[in-house]
């Protein structure tokens, strides 16, 4: 295990689907919900809903994870999947407001977890610019607390 007990596997699914999630943003201006999962030979499957509410598509998307897992599901030439992230755009409180009435900013949020993990974690960006290419900023992965671990 690396980075405070994230596996090396873990943490390399999560970043590349954080990096995939933050060019979109960058480029096109919108993520919708994208789901990735790996298996023990670091064959990844990944999908998106961009057609749903957030809250919709984050479900389905925890749903979808675990039907893979499951084996309810069609994990097409994926074997059985041991590591998962899912990414979507979201707000969090401005930690820089100073006003009684906090103010919220766009934020990419991750979920991530593995199985065999006690728990799972999430983390999430501020980001500023989004669809404007190059002008789009985004700040290092913050915690933002644990999750349910969907394997």
């Amino acid at each position: 295990m690396a980075n405070g007990g994230v596996s090396e596997r873990l943490d390399t699914l999560a970043t590349t689907l954080i990096g995939e999630s933050l060019d979109a943003l960058a480029d096109r201006g919108e993520l919708g919900v994208v789901a990735s999962v790996v298996d023990v030979a670091d064959e990844r499957l990944t999908f998106g809903t961009a057609d749903a509410p957030v809250d919709e598509g984050l479900e389905w998307a925890r749903d979808w994870v675990s039907g893979l897992a499951a084996g309810t599901l069609d994990r097409e030439a994926l074997g059985e999947p041991v590591a998962w992230a899912i990414c979507y755009l979201g707000a969090v409180e401005d930690p820089a407001s100073a006003t009684s009435r906090p103010g919220y900013r766009d934020a990419l949020i991750c979920e991530f977890g593995e199985k065999g993990a006690a728990g799972a974690w999430s983390s999430y960006q501020l980001v500023t610019g989004i669809g404007a290419g190059d002008a789009f900023a985004c700040t290092d992965p913050l915690p933002a607390g644990e999750v349910e671990n969907l394997l």
